[in-house]
């Protein structure tokens, strides 16, 4: 009946693959089912303990180590030496009352050196060998597999129909979004069924292809050779495909033809269009989307000098608001002079240098009662300046945490920094000042 953890037999009239027949998948409710599963396998209560088919009992029935001598005997009595095979020995402690495990441990008169420890004997094996199939591959295992799943299968939740709400522009969706979590902190136990998806939406259209029509082959003369060079291979090369057999030279022909039709259909359209000089119209949509910031560098002037004048909101879920903040702390962290102040924080404030007719008002200029070349030779100073903060803070951030670097303190300013710091003092030697100081 038993075969690696596979049972084939019947119990009570009853096989394994009777409990997974005649599933009732009608049973919209997990009660319901797990009382349908129970019934199936039989489970009745006696005294307040569930009790399956005898089947189960059977195939879990956990049977302990028995010790055995070297021949595989049971030597029940060392005087008259009656030794019993495994079966026989079972049925002596069944028709005397002994438990064969308490008989075996219990007896201090059996030869001990003699015996040997066994694997389990039940009929599900929870001690496995080389030779033994896993339990989960077995027909008992499989069949409890598809009782638990079937009960798994439904829930209580009731089957919502989910709602998808694809947002183009990003400040719907980060309204949404907002709301949701608005909703969700309001109640615990949200089970709204809709949820908000961002889609960045293609700014553009398939492009036409371009064809020749008989219009433009009456047009243009030139297209009108091709078109008809075109017409007379392509006659050709059909006479050799009705050919039921082509000798190696007409396979060889009907190649070549078949290359010189692409090429000459490509040639007739490009004659077309140097001759017609076609005007392709592309309707852009509305650009809803955000830029990519990744190809924002801080090392770029021109970047650094467009992103002082943007304003944005302190909302730091959006990526240029994080990208403004963390330039803004730069800032704070790079030493200016104040006529360098005076020019950034006015240029921060998106003045011109110079006065705008089209936009009005004075510019940083004449604010500042200064010439307009000066003011955007100080503001490109003050942008230098917090380019070179950056790259060194980059740097110390580098030489601390990817590539340990070379660290020396400066005799003027006490500060602790990489010997990049300092000038060169013959090879291999540095001053003791940090170049900084030296400008000072």
């Amino acid at each position: 009946m038993f075969n690696n953890n596979n049972f084939y037999g019947e119990i009570d009239n009853k096989k394994i693959e009777d409990y997974t027949r005649n599933i009732n998948y009608n049973l919209e409710n997990v009660e319901e089912r797990i009382d349908f599963v129970k019934d199936k396998l039989g489970i009745k209560n006696i005294n307040n303990i569930e009790v399956p088919d005898k089947i189960w009992e059977t195939i879990f029935e956990q049977k302990g180590e028995i010790k055995l001598n070297t021949n595989g005997k049971f030597y029940i009595d060392d005087d008259y030496e009656i030794a019993l095979n495994y079966n026989e020995f079972i049925k002596w402690c069944d028709e005397n009352d002994y438990i064969p495990e308490e008989f075996l441990y219990e007896n201090d008169y059996l030869h001990k050196s003699s015996w040997r420890e066994v694997g389990d004997t039940s009929n599900i094996k929870l001690h496995l060998n080389t030779s033994d199939t896993l339990y989960s591959e077995s027909n008992v295992a499989k069949a409890l597999e598809i009782l638990g799943s079937y009960i798994l299968a439904k829930d209580n939740v009731e089957n919502e129909e989910e709602k998808m709400k694809i947002y183009n522009s990003r400040e719907l969706f980060l309204r949404a979004i907002k709301e949701e979590c608005t909703v969700n902190g309001l109640s615990s136990n949200s089970t709204s069924p809709e949820f908000a998806v961002f889609k960045m939406e293609k700014n553009y259209k398939k492009e036409i292809k371009d064809v020749v029509t008989a219009d433009d082959v009456k047009k243009y003369p030139v297209v009108k050779d091709y078109t008809d060079a075109y017409n007379n291979i392509l006659k050709e090369y059909k006479e050799l495909g009705k050919k039921q057999f082509l000798t190696p030279e007409e396979n060889k022909r009907k190649y070549m033809l078949k290359k010189n039709l692409k090429s000459l259909k490509n040639d007739s359209i490009d004659s077309k269009i140097a001759f017609a000089r076609p005007i392709k119209w592309k309707q852009p949509l509305k650009d809803n989307g955000c830029p990519n910031w990744d190809y924002l560098d801080l090392m770029d002037r021109e970047h650094v000098k467009s992103l002082l004048q943007v304003s944005c909101s302190e909302d730091l879920q959006n990526d240029l608001s994080c990208i403004k903040t963390d330039l803004e702390n730069l800032i704070k962290r790079t030493k200016f002079t104040d006529r360098q102040k005076e020019v950034l924080d006015l240029w921060m404030r998106d003045l011109p240098i110079s006065k705008d007719k089209y936009r009005g008002g004075k510019g940083i200029a004449e604010i500042l009662d200064m010439k307009p070349q000066s003011v955007n030779d100080i503001l490109n100073q003050s942008i230098d300046c917090i380019i070179n903060t950056y790259i060194e803070e980059l740097e110390d951030w580098y030489y601390l945490n990817i590539n340990k670097g070379e660290y020396k303190k400066c005799s003027k300013c006490g500060e602790i920094k990489l010997v990049q710091r300092f000038h060169k003092k013959g090879k291999g030697k540095y001053h003791s000042q940090c170049k900084e100081c030296k400008a000072v």
